[in-house]
């Protein structure tokens, strides 16, 4: 959760020099505001290769507890709710006419809700929660999915005693997805990588992510910056 006040910034490429990034302000010591904007493999029906890459963009609002707020062992708790920006649902694709043929089958994210539940103990940091996710088919609203899909969704933060200024980073989550016979489900979408704080207020990440049908060359290599300014000192 930022801190009141406080924005961070990160901005990243792939190895195709597809932008993604993200921007999260904290309002409160219990609330936090911000856009995403993720790289994804989507299947696509129209697609030569039966698959298409594409950037979602989302907003979110974050609402939370931190670590030990009522007791020294409670954990840091938040609930997060997405929607995906309008006009704005895939801000890169390696297939603009799958894009605009009414009959894909790619599933869109449209909306999504999460809860997580946060502990941390000795550098090691875990983040165990679900999510509820909602897509729709292309851009139709008649084509959304009707029966919202629930997935689990992990990551773990390691800071190394010896290395301080270095975070180990793995994280998996789900995306909605609909094959070629226009059936609904999910596929995961894990990561792993590092991050090194350069800066007081500055750090670069190096992250691998790779999705589910996907082999080792398609994997997915984001070298990136973030960057944490306390609005507040700077008025």
């Amino acid at each position: 959760m930022a801190e009141p006040g406080v924005l961070q910034v990160g901005l990243g490429l792939d190895q195709k020099r597809h932008p993604i990034g993200d921007l999260a302000l904290g309002l409160g010591t219990l609330s936090e505001v911000g856009i995403t904007v993720q790289r994804e493999r989507a299947e696509c029906s129209t697609c030569e290769d039966g698959s298409l890459d594409r950037g979602i963009a989302m907003a979110y609002f974050k609402i939370g507890s931190p670590e030990g707020a009522l007791h020294k062992a409670m954990p840091a708790f938040s609930l997060i709710f997405r929607k995906n920006l309008p006009q704005s649902i895939q801000i890169f694709s390696s297939s603009n006419e799958a894009l605009t043929n009414p009959d894909n089958q790619t599933a869109t994210p449209t909306a999504a809700a999460s809860l997580m539940i946060s502990k941390s103990l000795s550098g090691l940091s875990f983040h165990l929660g679900a999510d509820l996710l909602a897509a729709q088919r292309g851009e139709a609203t008649s084509n959304a999915l009707r029966t919202p899909t629930i997935r689990p969704i992990a990551a773990l933060h390691f800071v190394p005693s010896a290395y301080p200024d270095t975070t180990l980073l793995a994280d998996v989550h789900w995306i909605p997805s609909q094959d070629a016979n226009g059936e609904w489900g999910a596929v995961w979408n894990g990561a792993t990588g590092v991050r090194y704080k350069a800066l007081d207020w500055a750090s670069v990440d190096l992250n691998i992510r790779l999705q589910e049908h996907q082999g080792a060359g398609d994997a997915l290599v984001v070298l990136g910056a973030r960057g944490t300014f306390d609005l507040g000192a700077s008025l």
